[in-house]
């Protein structure tokens, strides 16, 4: 599997490096734990990602619960979050979450 970092900050090359290794590696311990776990963590997190855009574009969602899920969504994109870099890169390829969103990458 082919894992490339979609920023070149030293946490997002980190992260990339792990999971490359974690995917592709054969003689890392614990291999098949290791996977379980970083795929639940990383499935997880984009779960809340998407959950949270659901909330910002149901036309139904009041004011508050729009602007909530926004802030959630802004501070899901700073890179001390976990995960960030694989929610990004889901910002960077969509045009209207790039819009909303672009300027809270860092």
């Amino acid at each position: 599997m082919i894992i490339e970092a979609k920023a070149d900050d030293a946490q997002t090359i980190s992260t990339a490096n792990l999971i490359f290794r974690v995917f592709n590696e054969s003689d890392t311990g614990n291999k098949d734990v290791a996977v379980t776990y970083l795929r639940k963590r990383v499935y997880k997190r984009y779960a809340k990602f998407l959950a949270y855009i659901n909330i910002y574009i149901d036309e139904d969602s009041i004011r508050q619960d729009k602007d909530l899920a926004l802030e959630h969504l802004r501070n899901l994109m700073d890179k001390s979050q976990e995960y960030s870099a694989f929610l990004r890169w889901a910002v960077l390829e969509s045009p209207e979450l790039l819009e909303l969103l672009g300027d809270a990458i860092n």
